[in-house]
């Protein structure tokens, strides 16, 4: 459940299993935060998380999950049908859920902006097949190619923005690291200003992490913290001036 910026909306999603399919049915609905009485319906599919408001109001923006995978969706709660905005061709990453709800994206507090990861899942399949029809299920030399677990494959890791004035993708970055996580993904989240990028993610096998910054504008990524041990639940303070994790090991 989201309540909208001037408080007098909230939007919430219905989920109800469908035993003929053996999947479920979720329901995004906005509803008057003041007056009792049944929501609008404005988007549904498979499954619905993720759902935040723009800073403005005028938009609600959503992770929907259908029969062609997972997207990030918007809509006005006024109505007037869902958009899609991404098209990922991978797999949408979310962020560990330390603080609640796992975490599809981020938005720049102007509204404009929207940062999220994605994991290359085809290059992943082509990598696992190829290792274990070749009979290599272990190579020692970079910390995501030790695939001890045949569940677990090395994945690219590419970090997107979305430009919602433009409606234009970019790519920001990317780094391997394995899927399904057996080592925490990486953690991004946009600072208060939205000029930058905080991204947390591991470098090595013995659980070491760097938190980098990147320039949103420019696209330079820069070293911050490279020599963190075991670290995660990355967060900007209000101020935009500093951040807050937590680091064990």
């Amino acid at each position: 459940m989201q309540i909208s910026p001037g408080g007098t909306q909230v939007a919430y999603v219905v989920t109800q299993p469908i035993l003929r399919t053996n999947q479920d049915h979720a329901v995004l609905y906005v509803g008057d935060a003041a007056r009792p009485g049944p929501g609008r319906a404005l988007a549904e599919g498979i499954g619905i998380t993720t759902v935040r408001w723009s800073t403005n109001g005028r938009w609600i923006f959503f992770v929907l999950e259908n029969e062609s995978g997972r997207e990030i969706w918007r809509v006005s709660p006024n109505g007037g049908g869902a958009e899609k905005v991404t098209s990922t061709r991978g797999e949408l990453v979310y962020s560990p859920a330390y603080r609640g709800e796992g975490i599809a994206y981020q938005l720049s507090s102007d509204g404009n902006t929207l940062v999220y990861a994605v994991y290359d899942s085809a290059e992943a399949e082509r990598e696992f097949k190829a290792r274990v029809e070749g009979g290599v299920v272990y190579r020692g030399d970079k910390w995501y190619q030790q695939l001890i677990d045949l569940k677990w494959q090395s994945a690219l890791y590419k970090l997107w923005s979305y430009d919602l004035r433009r409606r234009r993708a970019k790519e920001l970055w990317e780094t391997h690291t394995v899927m399904p996580p057996g080592y925490y993904p990486p953690e991004i989240q946009i600072s208060p200003d939205g000029k930058k990028v905080a991204v947390l993610h591991q470098t090595t096998d013995d659980k070491q992490y760097s938190l980098d910054l990147l320039d949103l504008a420019g696209g330079q990524m820069q070293p911050f913290l490279p020599k963190l041990a075991n670290t995660f639940d990355l967060h900007w303070n209000e101020d935009g001036q500093s951040l807050t994790f937590d680091s064990f090991g």
